[in-house]
């Protein structure tokens, strides 16, 4: 039983949200910089998140999934031996199974309402997802990350929002880009932020707050 938010995110993503065109989904086209200018530096922001996932490991959990649409997506598993992929959409897990195969685990449903043991993975990612959940359910969702990881595993989510974590409760404002101890595990957020410029063939600003 989807919760409303779930509904909505998942009627967006079962009506074209998914779909591709030259390679290229809708959910890219609507929401991502494509320019050629930014290419680089997007894909930079993106890698940056290595440099705090384990280089290696059994299980890693990665919510909200999707179809894995950045190659460098794939990057971040690549020291793990399965690679966890939750979605609500069943379109985008069928899209990440032909670009990770075996080593990808396939779960279509509410995080809600999955069940994981605790401490099952040893490394936990989420990524632009918490913030399209239902605000009274943003906290939730986030313990039940941390505590599916284990103590020496590390949760980290990364969010494009005015309104960062300290906002919903889970971690203090100090604790934004940098490691936090929380129900005794480590965990990090990493804000990206996006100022376009004007006139449009101005390069893009952008600043990850990172560790």
């Amino acid at each position: 039983m989807h919760n409303a938010a779930e509904h909505t995110v998942l009627k967006f993503y079962s009506q074209g949200g998914w779909d591709e065109e030259s390679g290229i989904t809708e959910d890219a086209r609507r929401f991502e910089d494509l320019r050629e200018c930014a290419r680089d530096y997007v894909s930079k922001c993106r890698l940056r998140l290595l440099h705090h996932i384990p280089k290696a490991g059994e299980k890693i959990l990665d919510m909200a999934s999707g179809p894995i649409q950045y190659p460098e997506y794939l990057e971040f598993s690549k020291g793990f031996t399965k690679r966890y992929c939750v979605d609500l959409s069943s379109q985008a897990l069928k899209s990440a199974e032909k670009k990770l195969g075996e080593h990808g685990v396939y779960l279509c449903g509410s995080f809600f309402e999955l069940e994981f043991a605790p401490e099952t993975f040893d490394c936990a990612i989420s990524l632009h997802t918490i913030y399209h959940m239902d605000r009274d359910l943003q906290e939730l969702a986030v313990r039940k990350l941390i505590a599916v990881c284990t103590r020496s595993a590390g949760y980290h989510r990364v969010f494009q929002s005015p309104k960062p974590d300290h906002q919903i409760g889970v971690f203090p404002k100090e604790a934004e880009g940098r490691p936090k101890e929380t129900e005794g595990r480590q965990t990090w957020c990493h804000e990206q932020r996006f100022l376009f410029l004007l006139p449009p063939t101005r390069m893009v600003e952008k600043i990850w707050r990172s560790s």
